[in-house]
């Protein structure tokens, strides 16, 4: 039987997430930071022979992206939320456990290898994001397409939740444990 974490605080699937960027500023101008990761995650990510990706991507109200994986143990997506109401869907791909968060523009979302995800606009008006990859599509699609299936209940609370980021954690909060801590009340757990 599926397990579905609706916007949970601690993430099964390595999915990371971090919203307090900072920016430099001085007579110049300002220089935004969205996110600087620790030395050991850029290593675990970096993929030197496959590069880097860069694509700003938009979804239009009622549309999704995604729906696969990627098979290599370097190819990490990275997603910058610039505007728009997004709801992100992310899965094992043994089918048991599935997360679904609703981010606030803002907030810098990672997700590993080998976990199937999609995103959808559940907003009214444009969705405008940035993905930084790990990986060259161009020379290797590293892709397998892989159906995310939501039940249009949980998109409903998607769609009228945000995310609340908790104040611990260098990552908004850490790949623990599913089972809430005692007070946790964000995360709610559907059989």
């Amino acid at each position: 039987m599926k397990q579905v974490f609706v916007n949970p605080l601690r993430s099964v699937l390595g999915v990371k997430a971090y919203d307090n960027y900072f920016s430099y500023r001085d007579h110049r101008g300002v220089l935004n930071v969205w996110f600087q990761p620790p030395l050991e995650l850029l290593e675990s990510m970096f993929n030197p022979v496959m590069s880097l990706q860069i694509q700003q991507a938009t979804i239009v109200p009622g549309a999704a992206r995604g729906h696969h994986y990627h098979p290599y143990e370097k190819a990490v997506d990275c997603f910058h939320l610039e505007a728009g109401k997004i709801a992100l869907g992310f899965e094992s791909i043994n089918g048991e456990i599935q997360e679904l968060y609703s981010f606030a523009p803002g907030t810098v979302v990672f997700f590993p290898p080998f976990v199937a995800h999609t995103a959808w606009n559940v907003g009214d008006t444009l969705l405008q994001f940035t993905t930084f990859k790990t990986w060259n599509y161009a020379i290797d699609p590293c892709v397998v397409k892989y159906q995310i299936e939501v039940s249009s209940e949980y998109l409903s609370e998607l769609k009228e939740s945000t995310f609340e980021m908790p104040s611990t954690g260098m990552f908004g909060f850490d790949t623990v444990s599913p089972v809430p801590k005692q007070g946790e009340s964000a995360c709610y757990l559907h059989y």
